[in-house]
C-alpha cells in the first residue's frame, strides 16, 4: 500500500514532469522495483502505444514498456531491465543496452542509461533513452567540429574563449585563482617554410599531444591559431602555474622533430597571466597573455614571461591593442587626414613634399608614432597605405593648384604593403581612375623593408616605374649591407638616414657617413635627400657636400595638405 502512495505522490509532481517533457531524450521514472511513476512525451512517441492501452497498475512496470518497444524491433529477444524482479545494472550499463526500432519505415537507435535520483526523500530510478541514430550522431559530430580544431583535435579558439569566460565567472563568484597560459612555438615558421605544410601539420599534432600529457584532466588545452596554443589551469595558484609552464617548456624542448632527413630542435615561448575575481574580460586577458608571450620571444625565445601589473612593456603592448581598435574604427569612419612636409631642392629652391598621415581621435590629432607601431605589428599597414594613396589622388584631382605648389608628392609604403597580395594592382587601378600623372608620385620604401623582401621589392618598383612613378629608398645607411643591395634596387633617390644627418654639425663620424652615402649615390646616378635638417649649420654643411635635397623642421614643419 505504501508503494502505491509513493507512486501517487510522484505522479502529482507537475513541475518535475513539465521539465522532463521538454527534454529531447525519452525518460521513464520508476521506483526501485521498476514500478513506473512517469513516462515523458518522447518515450510515449517511441512506444507508439495503441489508444486506450491499460497496464496492470498505473503506468505499469518498466519491463512492460521494454516489451512494447521490443515488439517494434527486429531483434529476436526482449531486452528486460528487471529480468529477475530487480534492476540488472550490468544490463543497463552495458554498451549493448540499446534498441533499434522501426518507426515510419526508418530505423531509430536508442541507447539506454539509468540514474538513481532522490525526489521527495524517496529514491527513484530515471531511465534515459537517448537517440543515437545517424542523424543524431551527425548533430553531435557537427557540434564537436564547431568546437574543435580538425588537425590537432584540441578545442578551437571559440570554444577556448567560452571556457575562459566560464572560468572568469567562477573566479568572480567563488574567488578562485586560476592561470591562463599563451604558448607560441619558436621554430614553426622555419619548419613550415623549409619542409612544407605537411611537416608543419605533423609538428603541431606532435606538440599538442606532448602538451596534453603534462596537464590535469580538469585543465583546458586549445589551439588558438597557427602555432599558438592556450592553456587554462583552473583553480591553480600562480606559483603552481609557473611550475606547469616550466614543465610545458621542458617537454617541448625535449622533443626533436624528424622530417625526412632533417632533425629540428624545438622550443616554445610562454606568457602567463593570473586569473582572479578582478580580472578583465576574456579578450583583454588573452591580449595580456599574448603580449607577455611576445615579450618572452623578444627576451630570446624559449622563455616564460609573467604578466605583472607594473610591467611597462606589457602595458605598452596592451596599449597597442587599444590602438588596433582605434585604427580600424578610424578607417571605417574616415577619421584620418593628410599632412605634408616640404622637401627643397638645394640649388633651385623648388619644392617637393612628403605626405604624412594623421589620425583624428577624441583628443585631437594623433601622430603616426602613436598608432603606426600597432598597425605594423597587427598587419593593418596595407589598409592605411591604401587610404593614403586614395585620399592623395582624390585631393590632387580636387585641388589642382597643389600640383603647381609641389613638383612631386612622396608617399611612404610599408614592407607589408609591398608584399601584400593585390597591392600593386590597387595602386595601378587608383592611378588610372584618378587620371593623376604617375610622374607626380614618388613612393618611399625603407631600406630594411626593401632588403627583407628584395625580389618582391625589385619587381614592385619596376612595375610602377613603368607607369612613370619614381622611388626613394628611405632611411638609407641604417642597414649593415646598404651599398651591396643598392645596386640591385632600381630607385631614383637615396634618403639619407636622419640619425646621421641630425648631428653632422657636431659629430665628424656622422659627417663622414653622410659624405660617403652622398658620393656613392651620385656615382650610381641617384639624387640624394637629407632628412632631419634642424638648423642653418646642418643645411650649410649639406650644401658643401652637394646633397641634392633637404627636409626637416628648419626647412618646414608638417602641416595639413588641404
Amino acid at each position: 500500500m505504501d508503494n502505491d502512495k509513493e507512486i501517487e505522490s510522484i505522479t502529482s509532481n507537475a513541475a518535475l514532469f513539465a521539465l522532463m517533457d521538454v527534454l529531447d531524450d525519452g525518460l521513464i521514472l520508476s521506483d526501485i522495483a521498476g514500478r513506473v511513476g512517469y513516462v515523458n512525451r518522447v518515450l510515449k512517441k517511441h512506444a507508439e502505444l495503441p489508444e486506450g492501452t491499460q497496464f496492470q497498475f498505473g503506468l505499469g512496470h518498466v519491463d512492460d514498456w521494454m516489451a512494447r518497444l521490443s515488439t517494434m524491433s527486429e531483434e529476436k529477444h526482449t531486452l528486460l531491465l528487471f529480468p529477475d524482479g530487480e534492476l540488472d545494472c550490468k544490463v543497463v550499463e552495458n554498451e549493448d543496452a540499446r534498441l533499434t526500432l522501426l518507426q515510419d519505415g526508418a530505423e531509430l537507435t536508442l541507447r539506454i542509461y539509468h540514474k538513481l535520483i532522490e525526489v521527495e526523500n524517496k529514491h527513484w530510478i530515471l531511465f534515459i533513452f537517448r537517440d543515437e541514430t545517424p542523424e543524431s550522431r551527425l548533430v553531435s559530430a557537427l557540434s564537436y567540429q564547431a568546437a574543435h580544431d580538425p588537425l590537432t583535435t584540441l578545442i578551437n579558439r571559440t570554444e577556448f574563449e567560452a571556457r575562459l569566460t566560464s572560468v572568469l565567472e567562477k573566479s568572480q563568484q567563488f574567488h578562485w585563482v586560476s592561470c591562463l597560459l599563451y604558448l607560441d612555438l619558436d621554430q614553426f615558421k622555419v619548419i613550415n617554410d623549409t619542409c612544407g605544410h605537411a611537416a608543419g601539420d605533423q609538428l603541431l599534432v606532435q606538440v599538442s599531444q606532448s602538451l596534453n600529457h603534462c596537464l590535469r584532466e580538469m585543465d583546458t588545452l586549445g589551439r588558438l591559431g597557427g602555432d599558438e596554443f592556450g592553456v587554462i589551469l583552473e583553480r591553480c595558484q600562480l606559483q603552481q602555474g609557473l611550475q606547469v609552464a616550466e614543465k610545458l617548456r621542458d617537454v617541448v624542448e625535449s622533443c626533436r622533430f624528424q622530417w625526412e632527413n632533417h632533425t629540428f630542435p624545438l622550443s616554445v615561448s610562454i606568457g602567463v597571466v593570473e586569473v582572479t575575481g578582478n580580472s578583465p574580460s576574456k579578450i583583454e586577458m588573452l591580449s595580456l597573455a599574448d603580449n607577455a608571450c611576445n615579450l618572452a620571444k623578444e627576451a630570446g625565445r624559449n622563455q616564460i614571461k609573467v604578466y605583472e601589473a607594473s610591467d611597462a612593456q606589457v602595458y605598452a603592448r596592451a596599449g597597442e591593442m587599444q590602438w588596433v581598435s582605434k585604427i580600424t574604427q578610424a578607417l571605417e569612419n574616415d577619421r584620418y587626414t593628410l599632412f605634408c612636409q616640404p622637401i627643397i631642392h638645394m640649388k633651385s629652391g623648388q619644392k617637393d613634399c612628403e605626405i604624412l598621415i594623421r589620425m583624428l581621435d577624441d583628443n585631437g590629432i594623433a601622430l603616426p608614432g602613436t598608432f603606426i607601431p600597432a598597425a605594423e605589428r597587427y598587419n593593418l599597414m596595407p589598409s592605411l597605405d591604401k587610404w593614403v594613396i586614395r585620399r592623395l589622388l582624390n585631393t590632387l584631382n580636387n585641388q589642382p593648384d597643389l600640383q603647381n605648389k609641389f613638383n612631386k608628392f612622396a608617399v611612404n609604403l610599408s614592407g607589408t604593403s609591398i608584399c601584400s597580395a593585390g597591392f600593386v594592382e590597387y595602386i595601378e587601378e587608383q592611378l588610372e581612375v584618378s587620371k593623376v600623372s604617375p610622374s607626380l608620385i614618388c613612393f618611399e620604401i625603407t631600406e630594411t623593408a626593401a632588403v627583407a623582401n628584395l625580389p618582391i621589392a625589385i619587381e614592385f618598383i619596376k612595375r610602377l616605374k613603368a607607369l612613370g612613378c619614381q622611388f626613394s629608398l628611405d632611411d638609407f645607411g641604417s642597414g649593415l649591407s646598404s651599398f651591396g643591395y643598392l645596386k640591385n634596387l632600381p630607385v631614383d633617390y637615396l634618403k639619407i638616414d636622419g640619425a646621421f644627418v641630425k648631428d653632422i654639425d657636431s659629430d665628424e663620424i656622422d659627417l663622414a657617413m653622410v659624405k660617403s652615402i652622398n658620393e656613392i649615390g651620385h656615382v650610381m646616378g641617384l639624387k640624394t635627400i637629407a632628412e632631419f635638417v634642424e638648423n642653418a649649420q646642418i643645411l650649410h654643411l649639406l650644401t658643401l657636400l652637394k646633397v641634392d635635397f633637404a627636409q626637416g623642421y628648419y626647412i618646414g614643419r608638417p602641416k595639413p595638405l588641404s
